[in-house]
């Protein structure tokens, strides 16, 4: 499951996952949000602990804070939430996405069991390999977000001006024009 994260709203948003259903992905950002709402709440009262645990306030809020893997064999003992229980999740990878050292996401690995056969976990190498790919992600990841975001300025802007533009014409042309001036503006904005 992939969490993109926002660090100017400090929110979690879009989750992609495979296995997890569209219900159970919205339920996990509903959860994600409280606990990060209590985390943030507790720690501004001095009452979040010093070294924070993965069940404390969730393996979302733990990666949050620590940004480094949290890697769970057995996710039950380490983290133990109803998220964990009710998707049976047997064991975890849980990769803080960075760019820099900014966060941009969160993905976890999660190994379920079912179909007669435990998950199997991956070794230390293979857990390193991960790593590195996931320093990677992150930077793409922020890089797909910056573009979109510049490309969604553009189009804001280019619509600014064709609406401004619109204004002048009122006097002149009518609302015939005004119309077909929003309509254009409109198009273009939505690529239509």
């Amino acid at each position: 499951a992939l969490y993109p994260y926002d660090p100017d709203t400090e929110t979690f948003y879009a989750p992609v996952a495979i296995g997890i259903s569209d219900d159970g992905l919205l339920q996990s950002l509903s959860d994600m949000a409280d606990q990060v709402r209590r985390y943030r709440a507790d720690a501004a009262q001095g009452k979040a602990p010093e070294t924070l645990q993965p069940a404390q306030y969730g393996p979302n809020v733990w990666l949050l804070v620590n940004r480094q893997p949290l890697i769970a064999a057995d996710a039950l003992t380490v983290i133990d939430s109803s998220f964990i229980r009710r998707n049976k999740i047997r064991a975890l990878i849980g990769l803080p996405l960075l760019a820099g050292e900014q966060l941009v996401a969160l993905l976890y690995l999660n190994y379920v069991s079912g179909g007669g056969h435990e998950p199997h976990f991956p070794s230390g190498e293979q857990i390193a390999a991960l790593q590195a790919e996931a320093a990677q992600a992150g930077i793409a990841l922020d890089q797909a977000r910056k573009s979109e975001e510049l490309a969604a300025f553009r189009a804001t802007t280019e619509m600014v001006g064709q609406l401004s533009a619109i204004a002048p014409m009122l006097d002149h042309d009518g609302e015939a024009s005004f119309r077909a001036q929003v309509d254009r503006a409109l198009a273009s904005l939505l690529g239509t």
